[in-house]
């Protein structure tokens, strides 16, 4: 019969092979990988500055790539495992850097030695292959390397637990110890940090996605010098002034780091190459020279250069910053006097400032055209307003993706039914041109019809649990029935009329949920304050309000708590979104209710799936909130999962087991005060 696994990991050494008995449990011998040279290792300061690099441009990988179809089976799903856990540790989600792996294959008594050695070479080969591939994720390895497992059989069925332990370089280990296998404290904390920061940074560009792009601009600018202060120590010498951290310090919301001239331009710069500006000639550009004062001081410096419509105009958010020492809006968007070549001067009042261009690294990287400043500012009056409304201004212009026409009818607009089939070949269309264009936004003018004349309607993305940029739009049809629409990019859009039915779910008709599990949704309604939300019997559904919103979207959850086939009706303002039919979960679990726990604490559950040769996967909804832990499968058939609270109070987030490939969110961690 099968023996179990071992509660902890154990340590093998290159002893020879011994034979195995017919059942129980075995070792098998391990292998060794040797480090490579330190000279060739990649620093913890690229990592960050690679990182916030692949997040501004996805085409830019933090791996490398490997031919794939040279592994197969057990080596293709190692590899999977190890590069998963290699990216842990180095965005600080887990500091231990032994990794334990299940794996399961059919086998005969005879063949057990030759397969748990083939296991070992497998898991050697795709740590080869990870190792390659990802040189950032690792830089925190001194990519030496051992493998060891066990294995247990029972009636044909090999079970091999395959441990996997990683060197930390000396560099990143607790007090410089070298040969340790647990990444320091302060060094998990920092990738963390890193990580929320560039997170913090997409956030900022989401919230204004919907503002127009002077506005965009205008936003970057004013959070910048809200959330910044100029480091003087720095700037006196104290501190080195080319710091990789800039970016980090920018976005961290932590008020003890900030950061020079350098970090506010590389930051500005940043976020708008995170940023899809509606008008494709806006560019942004990073450049440095000397910055020379009335007052007589001078000294190197960072600034932008914004065009817009082949203009270009002189964006320092440093001296925009009043704790810079400047002068706020007179430098941003603002034109100057000067020529390229011979520096620009700004004059404001009875100052100025002078900027000339580094000859060295700023003059080659441009045109002469780009670094050309107007002689005038930016006039924001100009500017074209966020079209909150496309139906009220004119067609896009030819730098706007194709338009795609497309006509809706009433039954395709009713809210018991919301899904546009008319909708969906819009977005088939504009799919289309996203080939062969590097937007995938496209205009749908919409036929309602008369019967939807002057009448408001919403369109949204359907989305599950994730909001979207253009979720709760609303557009008002014109005297024919026409409402005309920008689509971001390809998806699966809803429309629904406000004045006939005003709520309508993204989760709809008669739906399974697993006992003890929750399913997130959205509600959208036409009226202007919060949906009402409830279940048509408490004792088989409970509700839950994750977020609700005063214009009538709201964020809910369901949480199955009934007896087995018991059903439920989902109401909100008195409208029947959906009904639920209770099935049990393919697992047990010793906490299946909503928990609160503060930061920094650890807590720690258990899960027994039904079927003992299932394949079991855990995670957690976002690991900003929440890092994972793990103690493998212990000798009953339970998993032990874990995890340390990191997020800040309130934050919240689901828990989920992946059981066959299918996920369950067991239960939701809010962090509490």
């Amino acid at each position: 019969m099968l023996a179990g696994f071992l509660a902890a990991a154990m340590v093998f050494g290159m002893t020879p092979l011994q034979a195995f008995a017919a059942e129980g449990q075995q070792k098998i011998p391990g292998s060794q990988i040797s480090a490579v040279s330190q000279n060739s290792k990649i620093s913890m300061d690229s990592y960050v500055q690679h990182l916030f690099r692949t997040n501004a441009n996805p085409s830019v990988s933090l791996h490398q790539h490997t031919d794939m179809s040279l592994l197969s089976g057990m080596e293709k799903d190692l590899y999977d495992k190890v590069v998963q856990s290699v990216k842990s540790v180095a965005a600080g989600e887990r500091q231990s850097t032994v990794f334990s792996y299940i794996e399961t294959t059919n086998c005969t008594p005879g063949n057990i030695n030759a397969t748990g050695q083939q296991a070992i070479n497998s898991l050697k080969k795709a740590y080869e292959f990870a190792r390659t591939d990802c040189p950032y994720d690792m830089f925190w390895a001194d990519t030496s390397a051992q493998m060891n497992g066990t294995t247990e059989y029972d009636y044909g069925r090999l079970t091999l637990q395959l441990t996997l332990t990683v060197k930390v370089s000396s560099d990143y280990a607790e007090n410089g110890q070298s040969g340790t296998s647990q990444v320091a404290d302060a060094v998990s904390a920092k990738m963390r940090t890193a990580h929320q920061a560039s997170a913090n940074a997409q956030s900022l560009v989401s919230k204004n996605a919907s503002q127009s792009d002077y506005q965009k601009l205008e936003a970057y600018k004013d959070y910048l010098c809200k959330n910044v202060s100029y480091n003087y120590s720095a700037a006196e010498g104290t501190q080195d002034y080319g710091d990789p951290w800039q970016m980090v310090y920018v976005f961290d919301d932590n008020p003890k780091t900030n950061v020079v001239c350098e970090g506010y331009a590389k930051a500005f710069q940043y976020l708008c190459d995170l940023t899809h500006f509606s008008d494709s000639t806006v560019q942004s550009y990073l450049v440095g020279g000397t910055l020379a004062s009335a007052d007589g001081h001078d000294g190197p410096h960072a600034w932008n250069v914004v065009s817009i419509d082949g203009t270009s105009y002189l964006v320092d958010v440093t001296n925009c910053d009043i704790e810079g020492g400047g002068t706020n809006d007179e430098l941003f968007l603002t034109g100057a006097s000067g020529s390229v070549d011979a520096g620009y001067k700004v004059a404001f009042g009875s100052s100025w400032l002078k900027y000339d261009y580094s000859p060295e690294e700023t003059l080659p990287q441009y045109t002469t055209t780009e670094l050309t400043l107007s002689s005038r500012k930016y006039d924001a009056s100009a500017a074209t307003p966020a079209n909150s409304d496309p139906s009220s201004t004119s067609q896009p212009s030819d730098n706007t993706p194709t338009e795609v026409n497309t006509s809706v009818s009433a039954s395709e607009v009713n809210p018991s039914s919301p899904i546009s089939k008319a909708l969906a070949r819009a977005v088939r269309s504009v799919s289309s041109c996203c080939e062969a264009k590097t937007s995938c936004a496209g205009w749908v003018s919409i036929q309602l019809g008369s019967g939807f004349a002057n009448q408001t309607v919403y369109l949204y993305e359907e989305t599950g649990s994730v909001l979207s940029q253009i979720q709760h739009a609303s557009y008002t049809a014109d005297s024919s029935g026409t409402i005309t629409a920008e689509l971001p990019e390809a998806g699966s859009y809803v429309i629904a009329p406000i004045s006939a039915n005003p709520t309508v779910s993204t989760v709809s008709g008669t739906i399974e949920v697993a006992q003890g599990n929750t399913v997130p949704f959205h509600v959208y309604s036409g009226t202007s304050t919060d949906s009402s939300f409830s279940a048509g019997n408490s004792a088989v559904l409970g509700t839950r309000v994750y977020h609700s919103f005063a214009n009538g979207e709201a964020y809910y959850g369901i949480y199955g708590g009934g007896k087995l086939n018991a059903q439920a009706g989902v109401y909100a303002n008195g409208v029947k979104l959906l009904t639920v039919k209770m099935v049990k979960a393919p697992y047990t679990s010793d906490t299946t209710v909503d928990v609160q726990k503060k930061q920094g604490q650890v807590y720690w559950f258990s899960v027994k799936p039904d079927d003992a040769n299932a394949k079991v996967g855990y995670a957690v909804g976002n690991g900003q909130v929440l890092s994972t832990r793990s103690k493998g499968r212990d000798s009953d058939g339970n998993y032990l999962f874990g995890f340390k609270v990191i997020g800040s109070a309130g934050n919240k987030t689901g828990v989920y087991v992946t059981i066959n490939g299918t996920a369950y969110c067991v239960f939701n961690t809010t962090v509490a005060s």
